[in-house]
């Protein structure tokens, strides 16, 4: 091989290298960005709003995983609801 061919092989590298700094402090400002908004959306979740959300988590559950051994699968499923439900209810109706 020539000088000339080590050169440009390189300078290539060293183009290569400096792309990859930039792209490594791109990815770096958008992480810290990322755990910013984390911290915001963590903000936001106070104690009744996780509790709706486990309520909704609960609902969404398919009928396939109700254990219907016990006889009253679905009447025990409806009645862990309800008990959510109101559970919301109170939380929600609490001092503001």
């Amino acid at each position: 091989m020539s000088e000339d061919s080590y050169e440009e092989i390189i300078r290539q590298i060293n183009e290569a290298h400096m792309e990859l700094k930039i792209r490594l402090e791109q990815v770096s400002r958008l992480r810290i960005d990322c755990a910013k908004l984390q911290l915001e959306l963590l903000k936001l979740f106070k104690p009744q709003c996780l509790e709706i959300l486990e309520v909704i988590r609960d609902i969404s559950v398919p009928a396939d995983f109700i254990d219907l051994n016990n006889g009253d699968g679905i009447e025990s499923r409806d009645n862990q609801v309800c008990s959510k439900k109101y559970r919301v209810f109170v939380l929600n109706m609490g001092p503001r």
